[in-house]
């Protein structure tokens, strides 16, 4: 059984200790191919609607590992796990669950610092809460998390000056 977006919350930052999620971490560790799979589902929303319980354990894992990399002081450059955040993000894009100012994040994520990738990550996963399981139709991303887009490109502006255009409503 998946756990709930209200687990979730108790939990994050933290790794995540769910044993589904750990399955799924080992799983995507053996075979990153598996992320093009993901990819390859975006192009149907209905099977892609299926797999949320995997995006969200994959998320979360992502935001887990990040915590880890701010402990151990690695910017998002060296981290290990910038590629495997990128995929996820890079497939949310594309089955059109990163709504501007979402959009940007698989683009900016390496020019921010790491606590950023994390707020950036639960702003992320807050929004799909409501958008993957809540929603029945297209949700715009709500105004906290706007603004925290917009603080994280702002807090960076010499790299990203090009993505502050996705950051005004």
């Amino acid at each position: 059984m998946s756990p709930t977006p209200e687990q979730y919350s108790e939990m994050l930052p933290k790794k995540s200790v769910f044993k589904r999620d750990l399955y799924i971490e080992k799983l995507f560790l053996a075979c990153p191919a598996l992320y093009q799979v993901l990819c390859e589902i975006t192009q149907n929303k209905e099977a892609f609607l299926m797999s949320r319980a995997t995006i969200m354990s994959l998320l979360a894992i992502s935001i887990g590992n990040w915590n880890n990399a701010l402990a151990k002081k690695l910017a998002p450059a060296d981290s290990p796990h910038l590629t495997s955040t990128v995929h996820l993000l890079e497939i949310l894009r594309q089955a059109g669950f990163l709504p501007a100012p979402l959009c940007i994040a698989p683009r900016i994520i390496w020019a921010i610092d790491t606590s950023n990738v994390i707020r950036m990550l639960l702003g992320i996963f807050s929004y799909l809460c409501t958008a993957l399981y809540k929603a029945k139709e297209a949700v715009s991303p709500s105004p906290e998390i706007q603004q925290l887009f917009k603080f994280i490109v702002l807090k960076h502006i010499v790299k990203l000056k090009h993505y502050y255009k996705y950051c005004i409503s």
